[in-house]
């Protein structure tokens, strides 16, 4: 009875951290769209400065969360693939943050800029789809997990499918907000499956347990295309 009160306690401190940077962006979308974020953060310096601190908490956040969760799982593979995505993740948003605070877009770079972006893009899908299948493929015989995982591929797609019909902020900001909150939704089931019961099995992973190729990559590159090409007709209806 102590251990399984220790594992959960585990859990939801792993939630509560992982959310923090979550909270955050509700509480910032939303302060966009009832006008006060100007009078919080008035000067381009302290926006600056705002980002800057929300992205190291995110950093830190999710290495701590996704680490603790590590130590909780119950098989090799799924240690793994968790500190796998910890440690990727924040190193890409590392990454990230440090190009656009000393690389700032203008008419000059604008190419250049977009290629960049793209390729964080790119490296975050596919980061996001090689521990997903990753995650499913170790844990076949856990239905919710399975559920779980989906959605958050579902939420993925449409964050990125979705993008030509944000004509306008407010848009953006409900979109940023509904995004959150289904997150938060997602760590919690993910955090709170038997997949991290503390109980480790020690038997080396089977043969395949790190492929890379999974249906997750095909799923989100078909999903998002489709996504792309019917909101980009969809902008257009609506900008007339």
């Amino acid at each position: 009875m102590q251990q399984t009160h220790n594992i959960r306690s585990k859990q939801l401190t792993a939630w509560a951290i992982m959310i923090v940077p979550l909270v955050l962006s509700v509480c910032y979308n939303l302060s966009e769209m009832f006008g006060v974020r100007e009078q919080l953060l008035s000067t381009p310096d302290t926006l600056s400065a705002y980002s800057i601190v929300v992205n190291i908490v995110t950093v830190i956040c999710t290495l701590s969360a996704f680490w603790l969760m590590a130590g909780i799982a119950s098989n090799v593979a799924t240690v793994r693939f968790m500190r796998f995505f910890a440690i990727a993740v924040c190193v890409l948003d590392a990454i990230r943050a440090i190009f656009h605070y000393c690389i700032k877009a203008d008419n000059n770079n604008i190419e250049y800029y977009s290629l960049i972006l793209s390729a964080f893009f790119i490296l975050g899908v596919v980061v996001n789809m090689y521990f997903l299948g990753g995650m499913e493929r170790n844990n076949p015989d856990q239905p919710v997990l399975k559920q779980v995982l989906r959605m958050w591929l579902v939420v993925m797609v449409l964050e990125a499918g979705l993008v030509p019909l944000y004509v306008s902020v407010g848009i953006q900001n409900a979109a940023n907000i509904v995004s959150s909150l289904l997150f938060i939704f997602i760590y919690y089931k993910l955090f709170t499956t038997p997949v991290f019961s503390g109980i480790l099995d020690t038997t080396p992973a089977p043969k395949g347990a790190y492929k890379f190729w999974n249906s997750y990559f095909k799923f989100f590159l078909i999903a998002y295309l489709g996504l792309v090409i019917l909101s980009s007709v969809l902008a257009i209806f609506i900008s007339k």
